[in-house]
């Protein structure tokens, strides 16, 4: 991939890492000092963009006292809460061919985006990610197991082998995904309606950007050797903050199915409805189960699978 020289004749980077941010300024400054920190042969081919997404701690303080910096470093106060206002007004702003995403609870390794600007030199990519690991630095929470909620701690492991994508089966998550910058102006961007807001936990804006990129066939890897870990707040370790994690998945659920090809009835996508009815029908004998044999982390589970399934199908009927 030949270097590209933006209208003033300099050189235009290949990465423009981006974080979003929202009051969790100790954390973001310590990913900030790890990606300042790389190992990189070639920091021109970088730059860093920092989201912050309408904060009231000190996260602007931490911003206007980075120094130093071994490639561009700049930052925006973006007013719209909403984590996918930010990541387009990252991507917005940037100057590189490629969009690196990543969270300010990340913890990137030393050649973390050494690997990445060889492997999109070796493969030019439209999309690129990585795999993401937990930092468990308290007794995981009673309730937890992979299988049920690795997804809500934004882990991501899809195996150890690096292979191509071409069906939906495999999404990214943002905290360790990079995306060409045409592309995403192409698709347009993060979906406003979806995605985290402030204190509501909920998601999909970037599922809808991989469904997206899917069904216009570009070429996309997992590539596991882009391995990052996350940093889990206190409140991650909580009851109450995977039941209000799950919970607002419902409106997300429905609106992507919304937007995705499919069998309508009065303009409205049947498959989520019947996927909600089986799930309904599935988890209510195994609630029931659960609570008679005393298993109190499978009666969790299956409560918060009963209770979700029963609020996107009342979202349904009730937007009819």
């Amino acid at each position: 991939m030949n270097p590209q020289l933006d209208g003033n004749g300099v050189l235009s980077p290949l990465l423009s890492i981006v974080i979003c941010t929202y009051n969790n300024s100790e954390s973001l400054a310590i990913t900030i000092q790890q990606i300042l920190s790389q190992k990189i042969s070639n920091p021109e081919r970088v730059e860093l963009i920092v989201i912050n997404n309408n904060s009231s701690d000190n996260t602007h303080q931490v911003l206007e006292n980075i120094q130093n910096t071994n490639f561009p470093f700049r930052h925006y106060f973006e007013p719209r809460q909403g984590i996918s206002h930010a990541r387009n007004t990252g991507f917005e702003n940037s100057l590189g061919t490629y969009i690196l995403y990543t969270d300010d609870d990340a913890e990137i390794p030393q050649y973390w985006l050494e690997k990445y600007i060889n492997r999109i030199l070796v493969s030019n990519p439209d999309c690129i990610f990585g795999k993401i690991t937990v930092i468990w630095d308290m007794p995981s929470p009673w309730w937890y197991e992979d299988e049920k909620y690795q997804s809500f701690f934004a882990a991501l492991d899809y195996g150890d082998e690096e292979f191509q994508i071409s069906d939906k089966r495999y999404p990214f998550l943002s905290k360790n995904a990079c995306i060409r910058k045409n592309c995403l102006i192409e698709i347009g961007g993060f979906d406003p309606t979806l995605g985290r807001k402030g204190a509501l936990l909920a998601g999909g804006e970037e599922t809808l950007v991989f469904y997206r990129l899917v069904e216009a066939e570009k070429t996309i890897y997992y590539c596991p050797e882009l391995t990052i870990r996350h940093r889990l707040k206190p409140r991650e370790y909580k009851e109450e903050n995977i039941t209000n994690q799950y919970m607002a998945c419902a409106k997300p659920i429905l609106r992507i199915a919304t937007l995705q090809p499919g069998k309508r009835f009065l303009n409205k996508p049947l498959g989520v409805l019947e996927n909600q009815i089986k799930e309904i029908i599935y988890s209510l004998p195994m609630l029931l189960t659960a609570y008679i044999t005393g298993n109190k982390k499978e009666f969790f589970y299956q409560s918060l699978r009963f209770r979700r399934a029963f609020l996107i199908t009342l979202l349904w009927f009730g937007n009819l």
